[in-house]
């Protein structure tokens, strides 16, 4: 249960981070709402999480940066490359909630 849980981590995690997971646990599920056979393709479209996975990659490679400018060029060239092949690969059967 979440309150075993809870009490578990409370000794060892920060309260405000057992708080937070308390407080958005029901948008957490949601996840469980959909059939088995979704999760895995759940799990692997979501495209914020690609993305920063995507940057993340990409700049460890590159092990250092002259400035702070010469990093935000480089992860503004990941995400413009990013956006172009999003636009002519839009994601099949995907439909926004909003």
């Amino acid at each position: 249960s979440i309150r075993t849980i809870t009490k578990r981590y409370l000794a060892t995690v920060p309260y405000k981070a057992v708080h937070c997971l308390e407080k958005d646990l029901e948008a957490l599920f949601t996840f469980f709402n959909f059939s088995r056979e979704h999760h895995k393709k759940i799990k692997i479209t979501n495209a914020i999480e690609r993305t920063f996975r995507e940057v993340r990659r990409r700049a460890r490679t590159m092990n250092c940066f002259s400035n702070s400018s010469s990093c935000e060029r480089i992860i503004f060239a990941i995400f413009n490359h990013l956006n172009k092949y999003w636009k002519e690969h839009p994601f099949k059967r995907f439909h926004s909630v909003l």
